[in-house]
């Protein structure tokens, strides 16, 4: 609160702080869960959660409360998880502690621990170096730019995340299916998120004034540049989720940490130069990071990241017909939100239409999946 001369955020992070407490008493369970793979309870939980403490802010803001109904929003959230999950799932804690279990977990789960912190360190400086040398609505207009980027991405990457690692897990001794498991799934996944990241892009301005209005403006050219991110940040997670699969935690740390390092310079090079900079710094850092991630997946699977871009770029090339026709809609003098509509519905039909004249197989897949659900 001193740093930002903002005195409401001392009161703010005393409650905000509650979270790690409530948190900490469902995360076995989540952990339990996925380890089985009963996604159906997850989605459970987190579908509940997010009605519940969406009803909850907005209800809040609607009396008034401002800034709180956020913090209301995000306590809640947590509280009605850690509840739903206690009564989905029948594991509880005994009153015991065994240091064993722990040094058994801490040879793998301490390297991990330590990149997740470092991880937090870095994604919070943005918001602090922005604050401190611009200004609290550049802080704000970046925010709200990374948010409507990752709020998909953070989406696509948990579901995918959460089913590739124990399956990758599973087929960690044998290399081949290893290979052709990461194939698959790195071909499936970015062939939702290359259209959906490129729409967003080519989209932002209707977008953000159909959203949050003509004050939100100056997030848009942010929202674009970090775009390029969020279309690569699921193949980061992929190739980190395989490495972690094969027991190498101690050399996903030490990468993270070159990463972080290198992201941190660019991050303190680029910021006296606006947000826009600081967007284009943690491109680089993500094209950077893409590289050496998938060093290791070429020296451990042969599937390095020259493969993995081949394999990608009929998606890529799928997408073009797409942003000719989204820019075609927004020629026309519509309100924003019958240009978003349209554009998305037609530049949606004119990917799969691409997709399937090129034949790509994730659109078999996708389609295979769908069949098998409806019957």
């Amino acid at each position: 609160a001193m740093f930002y001369e903002q005195p409401i955020l001392e009161p703010m992070v005393y409650w905000m702080a509650l979270n790690l407490l409530i948190n900490s008493f469902g995360t076995i369970h989540t952990t339990l869960l996925t380890k089985g793979m009963d996604f159906r309870t997850i989605m459970k939980v987190g579908g509940g959660a997010s009605s519940i403490s969406a009803c909850l802010a907005v209800a809040m803001a609607m009396q008034g409360w401002g800034v709180w109904s956020l913090v209301g929003q995000a306590i809640s959230a947590t509280l009605v998880t850690v509840v739903l999950l206690w009564l989905l799932h029948p594991w509880r804690p005994r009153w015991v502690f065994d240091f064993a279990s722990l040094r058994s977990c801490f040879r793998f789960g301490g390297f991990v621990l330590l990149t997740g912190f470092f991880y937090t360190v870095y994604t919070n400086l943005y918001g602090l170096l922005i604050g401190k040398l611009h200004s609290v609505q550049n802080v704000g207009f970046y925010a709200q730019a990374q948010r409507l980027q990752q709020l998909p991405v953070n989406l696509l990457t948990n579901i995918v995340g959460r089913v590739a690692f124990p399956a990758f897990a599973a087929a960690a001794d044998d290399k081949a299916r290893l290979a052709r498991g990461m194939r698959e799934a790195l071909t499936s996944v970015m062939f939702i998120n290359i259209p959906l990241m490129i729409g967003i892009s080519v989209l932002a301005e209707p977008l953000v004034l159909t959203l949050f209005g003509s004050s939100w403006l100056p997030s848009v050219p942010v929202l674009r540049v970090l775009t390029v991110v969020g279309l690569m940040w699921p193949m980061h997670a992929l190739n980190i989720n395989v490495l972690k699969a094969q027991g190498h935690s101690a050399l996903n740390a030490r990468l993270q940490l070159i990463k972080l390092s290198v992201g941190i310079s660019l991050l303190v090079a680029a910021s006296p130069y606006g947000i826009v900079a600081i967007a284009c710094g943690q491109v680089m850092t993500s094209v950077l990071a893409f590289f050496v991630n998938t060093h290791y997946t070429r020296v451990f699977l042969n599937y390095g990241g020259l493969a993995q871009l081949r394999d990608i770029a009929p998606c890529l090339a799928a997408s073009v017909p797409m942003i000719f026709v989204i820019r075609a809609v927004m020629t026309m003098n519509l309100p924003s939100q019958i240009v978003l509509a349209v554009a998305t519905l037609t530049g949606s039909m004119v990917y799969l239409g691409a997709s399937r004249m090129a034949n790509l197989q994730p659109l078999h897949n996708l389609v295979e999946m769908i069949f098998r659900r409806t019957n």
